[in-house]
């Protein structure tokens, strides 16, 4: 009950950053909990690049954030940041879930699903989604300076989660075992890599699996 009722502080705090209610940025005031965090980037661009201008890429640029975007607010995940062509999503902080691991799963489905769609549209159809998954341990909160508060998650899932994802070098949706382990019988999965990664100070082989949809 006491670590509820500190959590709940803690999202009231992050409401309160958001709403620019709350101006001071303190370690205190993050919350740490486990989540689902799900990395999305492409690869391909190279082939186009020459051809667009400034304004087509900016355009392009635009375009794409946006079909990101109508997918990760259509559902209560965080859309953390876009890093130029990399996005970074959030499923179980600041805004709880039944089951974040599922959610960033259907997500990752769905935003394969849209950028395939427009690239289409766009006549790239050659760039490749590359999507990765983590769940583990946390922190999220609002950092940055008074006049310019952003809000971060930072922990192992943000880092391996797009360590899976540079491994889709062929569209995959790349789950990690622990995103996995309590879906895997709803899920039309198959194992596909074992990736080294750094757990809790230690070097260890994690196992990727590769999520082709739902039973």
């Amino acid at each position: 009950m006491q670590r509820q009722m500190q959590a709940g502080t803690g999202y009231l705090r992050l409401y309160l950053h958001a709403m620019g209610l709350f101006t001071k940025s303190k370690y205190s005031d993050a919350v740490r909990e486990d989540a689902a965090v799900l990395f999305f980037d492409y690869h391909g661009i190279g082939r186009f690049a020459e051809k667009l201008t400034p304004e087509d890429s900016v355009t392009f640029l635009l375009e794409y954030h946006r079909a990101m975007g109508d997918v990760v607010f259509s559902t209560p995940a965080t859309l953390i940041k876009y890093f130029g062509d990399q996005v970074l999503v959030v499923c179980g902080v600041p805004n709880a879930v039944a089951e974040p691991r599922g959610m960033a799963i259907a997500i990752g489905l769905d935003l394969r699903m849209a950028f395939r769609a427009a690239a289409a549209r766009w006549g790239m159809s050659a760039l490749v989604p590359m999507v990765g998954i983590d769940y583990g341990p946390v922190v999220a909160g609002y950092f940055g300076h008074p006049k310019k508060y952003d809000l971060q998650v930072m922990g192992e899932p943000v880092r391996i989660a797009q360590q899976a994802a540079a491994c889709a070098m062929e569209g995959q949706v790349l789950a990690t075992d622990r995103a996995v382990a309590p879906l895997r019988q709803s899920l039309r999965c198959k194992d596909f890599t074992t990736m080294k990664a750094r757990v809790d100070g230690a070097d260890r082989d994690m196992p990727v699996l590769e999520i082709e949809g739902w039973r």
